[in-house]
């Protein structure tokens, strides 16, 4: 044990370490409905609206290294995953033999950018066979298709900014961002769907017994 918190927390190591430690606190916050799942997405992933978006900058740049069709929270957390795993490994093998000072440090640097030119890769590779799946679960819903159904609240809280809920189409689990008064709901409730809030890609829902009341 001890070796291995000194390798992780030896340079260069202890920089994806601390990566590694915050994405790993928002999978937990994320798991508890405390932070939504796709707080890292961009406009080159998916959404439940099926729009096709223009791609650019870094839209572009995942593109070309292969690392669309999955969520960017997941790119990501293999991203940092791979290069902790390469940095690690280096430090263990090969930096614990060299003497501390100036050559130690350039060589810590080299190790960076190889960890994350491997860890591009190994994600790329990664993710490709992912693609079908995430396509089936993220596959186009018209908005009329989902107005007036029930879903159930997933997130802890929902209010206007922040929330999500799932709803059952033809047989497939859909998980939708929606917004409603606070305090209104919460976890495990029923909600209907009645509104699709074109800005931010989600739907205002309310509480089941208050549309049927």
């Amino acid at each position: 044990m001890e070796e291995f918190l000194a390798n992780a927390l030896s340079f260069p190591t202890i920089l994806f370490s601390v990566l590694l430690g915050v994405v790993c606190l928002y999978w937990l916050f994320a798991l508890f409905g405390l932070v939504s799942p796709d707080l890292f997405e961009t406009d080159f992933d998916f959404d439940i609206s099926g729009d096709s978006v223009s791609l650019s900058g870094l839209g572009g740049f995942m593109v070309t290294l292969g690392l669309t069709g999955v969520p960017a929270s997941l790119v990501i957390t293999l991203l940092v995953l791979y290069a902790w795993l390469t940095s690690y490994f280096a430090v263990h093998f090969l930096l614990s033999l060299l003497p501390t000072g100036l050559f130690y440090w350039l060589a810590g640097s080299l190790v960076i950018l190889i960890a994350t030119a491997l860890a591009l890769f190994a994600t790329a590779a990664s993710v490709r066979p992912l693609r079908p799946l995430f396509r089936k679960l993220h596959r186009p819903a018209t908005v009329p298709a989902l107005l007036g159904r029930t879903c159930v609240v997933r997130s802890s809280v929902v209010d206007e900014h922040f929330g999500e809920a799932t709803v059952t189409l033809d047989g497939a689990k859909l998980i939708l961002k929606v917004r409603a008064e606070s305090g209104k709901l919460k976890r495990g409730d029923q909600a209907i769907l009645v509104e699709h809030l074109s800005d931010q890609n989600a739907y205002r829902i309310v509480p089941e017994h208050e549309f049927t009341g």
